[in-house]
């Protein structure tokens, strides 16, 4: 079963509009290729592709994969749309050899994709998986919102978009070794509101817990950021958590 299914088709709600027009993500992923002298990129958590867009305008060859079928239809009409033609595979981020043999410059997992497995054995065999499709001295790309900041302030809930036609809030619930996201979305058309409701389990990581589990999968350095702009990570105030890690 396909758990984003439902939920696909209403993923881009949440950021409308064209993904180019998106500076501070567009200058977070021109930050990242001139950094570290990416040319060659897989996002293997592409979702609905709009970064897969945004890659391939900064010049980058981009291949996207994903495991949910829903995401990949959403992205192939996405990139239709916009005219391009990129390689896409529905596959599993902890098989990814099975489905590429040459090697890229980084392996993109965004938007908290790696902490849907809840297990740690499983997030090891997918930081392998990730690390055997990089080059020597590629980079692997992991972003999410939340940080030791939001998990130590606990913050409940937060409203991501709301318009004339879409409001959409997130209600976070947390453990002591996972949390659980609530996406409520409303749907405003002719004077009634339908509403859907989505839930997301998470493993809870953090900084430590990444700088544990990229030395067990066998990652020799990694870098930590806490903003769009490569800043550095503060465990006290950074409201994102950026990985950067080298194979």
């Amino acid at each position: 079963m396909d758990p984003c299914e439902a939920f696909a088709g209403r993923y881009d709600l949440g950021a409308p509009g064209d993904p180019l027009q998106d500076e501070p993500r567009l200058s977070f992923l021109r930050a990242l290729l001139e950094r570290y002298s990416i040319h060659r990129v897989l996002d293997c958590a592409c979702g609905t592709g709009a970064d897969l867009v945004r890659l391939h305008s900064l010049g980058a060859e981009v291949h996207g994969s994903d495991l949910s079928e829903a995401m990949l239809e959403q992205a192939r009409a996405r990139l239709e749309e916009a005219g391009l033609d990129l390689p896409l595979a529905q596959t599993d981020f902890r098989d990814l050899s099975a489905a590429f043999e040459d090697r890229f410059d980084a392996v993109l997992c965004l938007t908290t994709s790696l902490p849907q497995l809840l297990e740690e054995e499983e997030i090891l065999r997918a930081l392998r998986s990730m690390q055997s499709v990089l080059r020597p001295g590629g980079v692997l790309v992991l972003t999410q919102g939340l940080t030791d900041l939001q998990h130590r302030d606990r913050l409940r809930y937060a409203p991501v978009a709301h318009g004339p036609e879409f409001t959409r809030v997130l209600v976070m619930d947390y453990g002591e070794e996972r949390w659980e996201v609530t996406a409520v979305d409303l749907l405003h058309s002719g004077g009634e509101t339908e509403v859907h409701v989505d839930r997301f389990r998470y493993r809870l990581l953090l900084a430590d817990d990444y700088e544990r589990l990229l030395a067990g999968a066998g990652f020799p350095e990694h870098e930590l950021f806490g903003d769009w702009e490569l800043g550095p990570y503060d465990r006290e105030s950074s409201r994102r958590l950026i990985v950067v890690a080298r194979a």
